[in-house]
């Protein structure tokens, strides 16, 4: 526990001069120790028996998204390496904040006929050390908030049922809100089969699914040479790497890859299982 010695205090306060009731107050020590105080209504907090030696502060607003954490007279959102403050023999006073105003980023996410989705998690790329992250509510509409100023990607993510899309950049300025971001998702789409030789079928097949722009999806095969592929909706090649097994690598349908013949296109839809694409490996090398 903390050395009853002396007593560090300020206040928190917004940008316009209000007080933050029950922002937390985080005190690091040099000596490993450290602990958290709530503000009280004014603003006011207060934290006793620290030891002397040097301390750091920040000052952390609880569940305001659209205020940013800040450590005493560092930059706001950046609370890895706060200012040192020095603690002597008497009490420490008017180590106060005035916490800036976060960017905030909301909008909707929508499947493809309009209707919202819930539960999709959605996370910002970072531009400075900043990081956001929400989840849609029932009626779609998520809220990114906690932001500083900056350029970020926000990527939208429901395993197993929609394909992960990320929105164009967005730039936000210092407590900016943006708000009317449309994603649409589509769902998630699969193409399943069996790959066979002529001892029957090839335990877990190794392969790919490729669209025309170069974008691949990797082949979980299983024991019994059957294998499924997770991808978006579209157009694809489907071939399997038969050299491990003594065969020239063969595409959907009966085609060898290099042979100057174009391998059969599978097309799968939104959310479509698209099932039968067997491949039978009968070119040896």
């Amino acid at each position: 526990s903390l050395a009853r010695q002396v007593a560090l205090s300020g206040v928190v306060l917004d940008s316009r001069g209000s007080p933050i009731a029950d922002a937390v107050v985080e005190l690091r020590l040099d000596n490993g120790m450290g602990g958290v105080v709530a503000a009280e209504a004014d603003g006011s907090y207060r934290v006793p028996g620290v030891d002397r030696g040097t301390a750091r502060v920040c000052a952390l607003p609880l569940n305001r998204d659209d205020l940013l954490a800040q450590c005493w007279k560092d930059l706001p959102g950046d609370t890895w390496l706060p200012t040192p403050i020095p603690v002597g023999a008497t009490d420490v006073t008017d180590i106060n904040f005035s916490l800036p105003g976060a960017a905030v980023i909301s909008g909707t996410v929508t499947d493809t006929a309009g209707q919202p989705l819930p539960h999709v998690s959605v996370s910002s790329d970072p531009p400075s050390g900043s990081f956001g992250y929400a989840e849609s509510q029932v009626d779609g509409s998520f809220r990114v908030g906690g932001l500083v100023a900056g350029t970020y990607t926000l990527c939208f993510e429901d395993v197993g049922a929609y394909v992960r899309a990320c929105h164009d950049p967005i730039t936000v300025a210092a407590g900016e809100r943006v708000s009317g971001i449309v994603q649409v998702m589509t769902r998630q789409a699969s193409i399943a089969g069996r790959v066979t030789d002529a001892s029957g079928p090839v335990a877990y097949p190794w392969g790919e699914a490729s669209d025309a722009a170069g974008q691949f999806y990797a082949m979980a095969g299983r024991d019994d040479g059957s294998y499924r592929i997770a991808l978006p909706p579209g157009t694809y090649s489907v071939c399997v790497w038969g050299g491990y097994g003594g065969y020239q690598d063969e595409c959907f349908d009966n085609v060898v890859v290099g042979s100057g013949t174009d391998p059969t296109p599978v097309i799968v839809g939104d959310g479509q299982a698209r099932t039968g694409v067997d491949i039978h490996l009968d070119h040896p090398l």
